[in-house]
């Protein structure tokens, strides 16, 4: 049964939504706007506190008729389609977005959360990465989120059992499962701090398995498996290792970063400092066990980036023989590796390795 040409919402870019989730059979669900939780407390308000939102922009809600937010039960609908009469009652007014419920057709949604990153650029460079580690992802339905994560849905069976998920056993979490019975807020909905945004609306694409396209259930990393991560090699490196240019190995925030050193305020500097550091140390460590090394050491070019600036020598190693994180920054990893591990580096290397050591010998000679 198709539902193309039935009319759902006045909303256009709402309904077609509404349509593609029933023509490939999933539950549409109404999202609210965001309310004003002293107008919509979750809980009675008590004085000098701020109350909870019962309408989020994110839990299973609408408008009526009269533009007031209704709460719906989404439980009712997790092994049932909703009735047209119903659909259009939900979706009456056209400012009400809309969801999916996980589950349905083995059906899982990948939810990558931008604050477990070090910053936006950081997520979609390394979500990048991870596309090109599971290519097979790149066929699959695809949307960004209100904060700028990603969404990408892929079918299971059987449907896995965890929701925290990392691209280790024992990474750090990149984000969480929208599995059975769970709620998962689609395009072109507008939340509170943005509008969802359609990459790709497709079938999701069938898989072995979450371990297949390494996703896994995220367990907290013992302290020898930290040691081991960040332990730099004490191999020395060979004469006929081939240099690589540190802007072409690091993450993209540290590239923005180092293209905007001259701007930087004068109260951020050791920060800024600090973070670049992190990174360039991270991949010299890492790369100590490949016919790789960076261009120039890591020590130097964190020298010249103190330089310019403007901080003084003695600063420069009192932050370079710092910690960050709890680890020193200079047994520290590059940021690809906390979330995709060595193949995510290698793959980021193979990227670089075209670009030749010509490139910095102007600059730091």
């Amino acid at each position: 049964m198709s539902y193309s040409g039935d009319r759902y919402s006045p909303n256009l870019s709402i309904n077609d939504t509404i349509v593609w989730l029933l023509d490939h059979g999933y539950p549409p669900l109404p999202i609210a706007p965001y309310q004003d939780p002293h107008q919509y407390p979750k809980l009675p308000i008590i004085p000098n506190t701020e109350p909870l939102p019962r309408f989020t922009g994110k839990n299973p809600s609408y408008l009526n008729f009269n533009g007031q937010p209704c709460l719906i039960k989404h439980q009712d609908f997790q092994h049932r389609l909703p009735s047209s009469s119903k659909i259009k009652r939900w979706f009456c007014d056209w400012r009400t977005g809309i969801a999916t419920m996980g589950g349905w057709n083995n059906t899982v949604w990948l939810d990558f959360d931008v604050h477990r990153f070090q910053s936006i650029e950081d997520c979609w460079t390394i979500l990048q990465a991870y596309l090109e580690f599971a290519p097979c992802l790149k066929s699959t339905f695809i949307e960004i989120s209100q904060s700028q994560g990603w969404h990408l849905g892929v079918r299971c069976n059987p449907l896995p059992d965890f929701s925290n998920f990392a691209f280790q056993p024992e990474g750090f979490q990149a984000g969480e499962l929208i599995g059975e019975g769970k709620i998962i807020v689609l395009a072109p909905t507008q939340g509170k701090s943005g509008q969802y945004q359609s990459i790709q609306r497709v079938m999701p694409i069938q898989i072995e398995s979450l371990d297949s396209i390494s996703i896994f259930a995220r367990t907290q990393p013992t302290g020898a498996s930290l040691l081991k991560a960040i332990a730099p090699s004490t191999s020395s490196v060979s004469s006929t290792d081939r240099p690589i240019a540190i802007e072409h190995l690091v993450c993209q925030r540290v590239r923005f970063l180092l293209q905007q050193l001259n701007e930087i305020p004068v109260g951020q500097r050791s920060d800024t400092l600090c973070t670049i550091a992190r990174e360039v140390f991270g991949w010299e460590n890492w790369l100590q066990n490949y016919p790789y090394c960076l261009a120039p050491s890591a020590d130097i070019f964190c020298q010249t980036v103190g330089q310019q600036l403007g901080l003084d020598a003695a600063r420069i190693q009192r932050i370079l023989n710092s910690q960050s994180h709890n680890v020193s920054i200079r047994y520290s990893m590059p940021a690809i590796h906390r979330h995709l591990g060595d193949a995510g580096c290698d793959r980021q290397v193979q990227q670089a390795v075209r670009f030749s050591y010509s490139l910095y010998r102007g600059r730091f000679s």
